[in-house]
């Protein structure tokens, strides 16, 4: 193949013809992710939202109160890896504002897990004694 061969099969593959206007790629329209249809949160609104009002109290404090259940968030342990406990907030039926307490006790994050749709109810946290073992755990009721 010659040099004048190869030179015009460059041009031809290197470049646009002569005399057509080149193609500009269209805009493509925005994708809205399904963002649309929900309204967003801002973060301040989320964060608010996961932390608890008022103080937290002892176990020893409410136990055997009854008091009414307004939300719990579940969160990784600091002490004991790969173990979650909840935070829950609160209130005392007869009175004393929102507070909180913290447990890691399975009987009562199941028994938050299964009744979750149902917040906000009223209840009491009990101490019983375990009929496997000599222990005692907690539980709502």
């Amino acid at each position: 193949m010659s040099r004048r061969s190869q030179g015009k099969q460059n041009q031809q593959v290197a470049g646009p013809k002569l005399n057509q206007p080149t193609r500009r790629p269209q805009p493509q329209p925005a994708r809205d992710h399904g963002l649309a249809e929900k309204p967003l949160s801002s973060f301040s609104e989320i964060y608010r939202a996961q932390r608890m009002e008022g103080p937290k109290v002892k176990i020893a404090d409410i136990l055997g109160k009854e008091f009414i259940i307004h939300s719990y968030v579940k969160r990784p342990s600091k002490f004991v890896a790969g173990q979650e406990y909840a935070a829950v907030q609160i209130e005392l039926v007869n009175g004393g504002g929102k507070q909180y307490f913290e447990t890691m006790a399975t009987a009562v994050l199941d028994q938050l897990e299964k009744t979750a749709k149902a917040i906000p109810y009223r209840t009491t946290l009990q101490e019983r004694q375990s009929a496997k073992s000599k222990g005692k755990y907690l539980t709502l009721a």
